[in-house]
């Protein structure tokens, strides 16, 4: 099996004096900027517009995105995503899929959905025929993962076997280390990498927003990545979901933080750093909604994550709208193409079966077009990598 590394994205080496040199000026940048303004609450538009301008004049953006292309060149890697299913017993008070959510037409639970492990394989095929090599599989706080983890089992088998696929990236509800162990053992031919996103880092805001489920045991899923490391997964990712917590700039800088543990302890850092913003669905009840997070905000939290994590690949995704992809494409160099965010959202488009219920709000875009967009603005829209 080759392991996929992280670093062979880098265009350059960054062990030179003078590349490490421009690491340590981004960090400090990043540092002092922080420092001063990590209290700021973003509720409060006319906060936003300080910050903002604020960062324009210290050169936040530009460095940003200097850094970025020093490392990583105009490349932007990409890759696919299945739901596997929407079984879910969390409480999240956010997500439309929680276990209590209900349907406004009907006013009855809504309904869920598992594929079976043939359809499971056909929906990854979808995928790569896409052109996608490195592809994302989620699954709800149910029952595939919190009360039958070992069903997942027959599913990583198949995988293992499909041709075309470089890495599977599990973003899934936490495990024990005996359990990630196991669904390692059974992934032998591909790279392995295990994600989560903390979602919110502040402790209070995260228990009044995950207030029944496994996922309310904040101090289980933080530690999450470091069980699927020590069970030898070969890569792990992080997260915050933006609008959660109105303290845009401290959440970053605890996301930092949780990747500079890690990167100590296990001498290498996430393989991906995620940024989705929270957005909500009609159709659903029982979501809260979130603080909106502005255009200004969401580019300086990009901007600020590339600062401080250099060598990290950053995720932006179809959550955000083309407009805004264009201008976190400066700091971000991973994103998704084409996500149908349902289970058989992928099977859905070929089999044209009545439309599934939607995890979260995106704006799929055509691997060919994009491909072609990316082109015309001097970037480089990589599949396979």
């Amino acid at each position: 099996m080759n392991k996929y590394d992280p670093k062979t994205e880098y265009k350059i080496d960054i062990q030179k004096p003078e590349i490490q040199q421009k690491i340590v000026e981004s960090k400090q940048l990043y540092n002092n900027f922080v420092s001063e303004f990590k209290s700021i609450d973003f509720r409060d538009e006319s906060s936003i517009e300080k910050v903002y301008e604020v960062a324009q004049k210290r050169g936040i953006f530009d460095k940003a995105t200097e850094i970025r292309e020093l490392i990583f060149g105009k490349d932007m890697t990409t890759y696919g995503v299945s739901y596997i299913s929407d079984s879910c017993v969390s409480g999240c008070t956010y997500c439309p899929i929680r276990r209590d959510s209900i349907d406004v037409e009907t006013g009855k639970p809504i309904k869920r959905k598992r594929l079976s492990i043939e359809e499971f394989i056909k929906d990854t095929q979808e995928i790569i025929k896409d052109g996608h090599s490195h592809i994302c599989f989620l699954v709800g706080d149910g029952d595939l993962t919190t009360h039958h983890p070992e069903k997942m089992i027959p599913y990583l088998q198949a995988l293992d076997q499909i041709g075309g696929i470089d890495e599977i990236i599990l973003n899934v509800t936490p495990q024990t280390t005996e359990t990630f162990k196991t669904w390692r053992s059974n992934v032998r031919n591909k790279s392995l990498q295990f994600r989560v996103f903390q979602e919110t880092y502040n402790k209070e805001i995260y228990a009044q927003k995950h207030p029944f489920g496994p996922k309310a045991d904040y101090k289980f899923r933080k530690e999450s990545q470091s069980r699927a490391m020590d069970a030898e997964f070969d890569n792990y990712g992080l997260g915050v979901l933006l609008g959660l917590n109105p303290n845009l700039i401290q959440e970053i800088d605890d996301l930092v933080k949780h990747a500079q543990d890690m990167t100590t302890k296990y001498s290498t850092p996430p393989a991906r750093v995620c940024l989705p913003t929270a957005n909500t669905l009609n159709g659903v009840n029982n979501v809260e909604k979130q603080h909106h997070v502005s255009s200004k905000a969401n580019e300086l939290a990009y901007a600020l994550t590339r600062l401080a994590m250099p060598e990290v690949s950053i995720v932006s995704s179809e959550r955000d709208t083309p407009e805004m992809l264009k201008r976190l494409d400066n700091y971000a160099t991973n994103r998704t193409v084409d996500v149908r965010p349902s289970v058989g959202g992928n099977l859905e488009q070929v089999l044209n079966k009545e439309s599934l219920l939607k995890q979260t709000t995106v704006h799929p875009t055509d691997p060919e077009s994009t491909k072609k967009e990316y082109e015309s603005r001097g970037y480089r829209l990589v599949f396979k990598y």
